[in-house]
This record gives C-alpha cells, sequence and structure tokens, in this order.
C-alpha cells in the first residue's frame, strides 16, 4: 500500500498527460492533508482488488499449468497458463479497478454501464503481461543458475521477478494507459 500514491500520480499523469510535479503539485494544491487524501482516496478498492487479483493470477495460473499436456514446452505452458489466468482476474475483478481508477481521478463512482469501459485493452495489458512476464520471470530463474550468479533463494526471486517486471512494462504500458482514459 506504500506505492499507492505512485500508482495515484501514475494514473492522473496517464489519464490528464500532464509532468509527474505538475500532476503533485495539483494533488497538494489545497495544503499537505489535502494532498495525503487525494492520493489515498482510492485506498479501499485498490487493497480489495490488489488481493485478490494476486491470488487469483497465481492460484489459477499453477492450476491452469498443471492441466496442459505435460509435452508441451516449458515457456509455452507458463505463457498460457499466466495470460489465462490474468484473463480470469481481469474479468472478475475489473469494476474494483474502475472504481479504484476514478477515485484516483476524483471522479465519481462509476454506474453500472461504466463498470467495464477500457475492458479491452485491459484485457490485452493483462494476458500479454502476465504471459510475458511468467515467461520471462521462469525463463531468468533457469538462466541465473546459483553456479553462474551467486543468487540463490530470495535474492534470486526479488532480481528474477523484478527484471521481468521491467522487461513487460515496455511493451504493455500503452495499453494500460488506454485503459485508465477510457476508464475515467
Amino acid at each position: 500500500m506504500l506505492l499507492l500514491p505512485v500508482n495515484t500520480v501514475q494514473t492522473q499523469m496517464q489519464t490528464r498527460g500532464l509532468g509527474a510535479l505538475t500532476t503533485l503539485a495539483g494533488n497538494f494544491s489545497g495544503g499537505g492533508l489535502a494532498g495525503i487524501r487525494a492520493l489515498y482516496r482510492a485506498i479501499l478498492p485498490t487493497i480489495g482488488m490488489l488481493g485478490a487479483r494476486q491470488g487469483l493470477k497465481f492460484g489459477t495460473g499453477s492450476q491452469i499449468k498443471q492441466r496442459l499436456p505435460w509435452h508441451w514446452p516449458e515457456m509455452l505452458k507458463d505463457a498460457i497458463a499466466g495470460a489465462s489466468s490474468a484473463c480470469l482476474s481481469t474479468t472478475l475483478l475489473f469494476p474494483l479497478d474502475t472504481v479504484k481508477t476514478r477515485y484516483q481521478m476524483n471522479m465519481s463512482t462509476p454506474n453500472i454501464v461504466e463498470m467495464y469501459r477500457g475492458f479491452q485493452p485491459a484485457v490485452l495489458y493483462s494476458a500479454f503481461g502476465m504471459g510475458l512476464w511468467v515467461v520471462s520471470r521462469n525463463g531468468l530463474e533457469r538462466t541465473l543458475t546459483t553456479e553462474r550468479t551467486g543468487l540463490e533463494g530470495h535474492s534470486k526471486h526479488l532480481i528474477t521477478g523484478g527484471l521481468a517486471g521491467v522487461l513487460v512494462q515496455v511493451p504493455t504500458f500503452p495499453f494500460d494507459t488506454l485503459k485508465k482514459r477510457l476508464q475515467a
């Protein structure tokens, strides 16, 4: 939850097309407490969405992967399981994501018709991103062996997960921007 203010600023920058300093200045124009409130306005839908999304993505992803044909290449199984679980979690949790985005923009709660605006780019962002992340992360885990790098355990997972996350953001970020603009 400490990163929620960063995500709020990111959402505001993506939807308004403003820079970081201008966006922060707008949030704090009414004073320090008002700025902090603005940055944390979406805390409740964010908590609900993130907890459920991560559980759904990783829980269903591993179940999907176990049901795929054993003779398929590992990378293909990783990509299909990651993308499928991301599609499922996005479909189920998208209304909460829309509420979060609207609150971050200081907008009203969306009505029922507005709940799935931006869904198509969200599914592309989520499915492509998760499929690519799982393939990248697992590939890095297999390639960056302890013998070659000296990395093991939590350190190795932290580095490979972080590197995979960076790799995924470059090609998927435009989908996220489009999603947020449609939601707002």
